[in-house]
């Protein structure tokens, strides 16, 4: 038991490293290629905030344990809205900006149900639906781009007709970043490598412990792996608070749902097609679902979420897997 332990404690430890260091040399490669802080917000941040549930599913997937594949991302995002939104709200009542309520939060309500139908059908994900999230994936990363650039560039070009001590300082970042592009690249190339070694080592030590307990591989899915891979969103949330931008919370946990939800099951899917156990598709993703309604009915009437909705969904997440863990 203890080295089971051992074993997954060292894994969760380098998926953490390996996402830290594949976003610390991403987003400075991404200032030295001039790319906009949206751009890298949508891609190296979701990538990298995501990475732990990615090398999780890839690698549960591959191995033939799709109930954790797909579990790590259904516990994730029940964890991100129940548990992690919940503490940000219970410290700080958190206002919400129309743009999540007349789209964010509603897409997200769409793609998970996607998702449910798509794991309802014959209880497995197939090649197909895979692409297909990611072709949602696509069409929303594409539509959200288009429309912040539309919204920024009379900013963007204002800035331009004022060429002063910020571009000059820009260029000085620029070549003082270019000096270090091995170091930025080595880091990427580490970090993918903690990634995909700590996922390993992860997800044997949670099947091992799975097995040892009696607790099925969907459960164990759902809960500790999900637990571990949502750290990083944690830590995102909680920085967000300090820094007294508790709104920045729940843009991050709808945005990471709806990342997990098309890109960390689509990819896995889409190269390595696995079958999911009924009971997660009966029960853990309906909750999925639930939550998610949830968060959009307090968005929408009073576009906030406060102290007492924050506490109502913690108590509601530590209600779930209570009762999962002790009738699993």
């Amino acid at each position: 038991m203890l080295v089971t332990i051992l074993l997954a404690s060292v894994g969760l430890a380098l998926l953490l490293g390996g996402a830290e260091w594949l976003v610390r040399g991403a987003s400075r490669l991404a200032r030295y290629f001039s790319v906009s802080p949206l751009v890298t917000g949508l891609t190296v941040v979701a990538i990298g905030t995501s990475a732990p549930e990615l090398a999780a599913s890839l690698i549960s997937a591959f191995q033939g344990f799709g109930d954790i594949a797909l579990g790590n991302v259904v516990g994730s995002n029940i964890v991100n809205i129940g548990l992690i939104l919940g503490l940000t709200a219970l410290w700080v009542p958190i206002r919400v900006v129309d743009t999540l309520n007349t789209r964010l939060i509603p897409f997200l309500l769409t793609v998970s149900t996607v998702l449910f139908l798509f794991s309802w059908t014959g209880f497995i994900l197939s090649r197909t639906e895979g692409l297909a999230l990611l072709f949602l994936l696509i069409l929303f990363l594409a539509y959200t781009i288009r429309t912040a650039r539309s919204k920024t560039g009379t900013e963007t070009a204002s800035e331009t007709k004022h060429p002063t001590d910020a571009q000059a300082k820009t260029g000085v970042q620029r070549s003082q970043i270019k000096g270090f592009l091995p170091i930025n690249v080595a880091l990427i190339l580490v970090g993918l490598v903690l990634l995909g070694g700590g996922a390993n080592l992860f997800i044997r030590g949670a099947v091992e412990f799975a097995r040892l307990v009696g607790i099925s591989e969907a459960v164990i899915g759902v809960t500790v792996v999900a637990l571990g891979t949502s750290l990083p969103e944690l830590a995102a949330s909680i920085s967000a608070v300090r820094k007294r931008l508790p709104s920045m919370a729940v843009g991050n946990i709808v945005g990471s749902n709806i990342f997990n939800t098309l890109f960390i099951v689509g990819t896995p899917a889409a190269l390595f097609p696995f079958a999911v156990s009924p009971s997660l598709v009966s029960i853990s993703i309906p909750v999925m679902l639930g939550f998610t309604i949830l968060l959009m009915v307090f968005c929408l009437t009073k576009r906030t979420v406060s102290r007492a909705e924050g506490g109502f969904l913690l108590l509601l997440v530590v209600l779930y897997f209570s009762s999962l863990l002790r009738f699993s």
